[in-house]
């Protein structure tokens, strides 16, 4: 898809941080929601992950740091990550109305702009936002 202007997201309107982060948070609490629930761990030999009953989750390729990995951002993990920074996104936005500063206010701007890097490999991120 070619996009004439870096500001557009995929809908072809102009998209915010605040609104890029949102849209990114929601896809990550829509596939954490599909997914089998968690806790999950992995084997003692570290080629499986398992559910809370046992049961194969996906296969590590026989590495354990990989299980680990794979266990450790379990559904329910993620769905506490995307509560919080959806908290840190309505702290900041709230701060800036009631203080009257400009959301991209320098705390501001570097905050949501960590909280966009771990989204740079994706297509309506924009570099600006980035620290």
């Amino acid at each position: 898809m070619t996009r004439t202007d870096p500001h557009l997201g995929r809908s072809g309107t102009s998209m915010t941080i605040v609104e890029f982060l949102n849209a990114r948070l929601d896809e990550e609490q829509a596939v954490a929601r599909k997914a089998r629930p968690g806790p999950w761990h992995a084997d003692g030999e570290g080629a499986k992950v398992l559910d809370g009953a046992g049961s194969p989750v996906v296969e590590a390729g026989g590495s354990p740091d990989t299980a680990r990995h794979i266990a450790r951002h379990h559904p329910e993990r993620v769905l506490r990550e995307v509560a919080l920074r959806r908290r840190m996104i309505q702290e900041i936005d709230e701060y800036t109305r009631f203080s009257g500063k400009r959301l991209d206010g320098e705390l501001a701007r570097q905050v949501l702009g960590a909280l966009a890097g771990a989204y740079s490999d994706h297509p309506d991120h924009r570099a600006e936002w980035t620290v």
